[in-house]
């Protein structure tokens, strides 16, 4: 049984991202990890408020950038934050399903 409350399955993905502010403010940051429904981003945390609704670009693995997942911050460390995921295009749908079956079959 697992002891966490989250719905969706962590997996240790680290990527590149691109997180855009209401405000327009860019940030860039690494996630520690990625599911369906969120990710844990390490990244500078200064002026970052929880329940802010922000925009995340993930690098997929073709190289290219998601289609802008609209999300809201549910936390914030020292070290990064954690996003909830309101929206996600297919690209980045194929790229976490993709993913899950490779560890699978491992």
């Amino acid at each position: 049984m697992r002891d966490d409350k989250r719905i969706d399955r962590r997996f240790p993905i680290q990527r590149g991202v691109e997180i855009r502010l209401v405000s327009g403010d860019i940030i860039y940051g690494v996630t520690r990890d990625l599911s369906f429904s969120g990710s844990f981003i390490e990244c500078d945390t200064t002026g970052f408020e929880a329940g802010e609704e922000c925009y995340l670009a993930v690098m997929l693995e073709n190289g290219k950038k998601s289609a802008e997942i609209f999300s809201d911050i549910r936390y914030f460390t020292e070290s990064g934050i954690g996003c909830h995921f309101l929206t996600f295009d297919s690209g980045y749908y194929q790229f976490l399903t993709n993913y899950s079956l490779q560890e699978s079959e491992a």
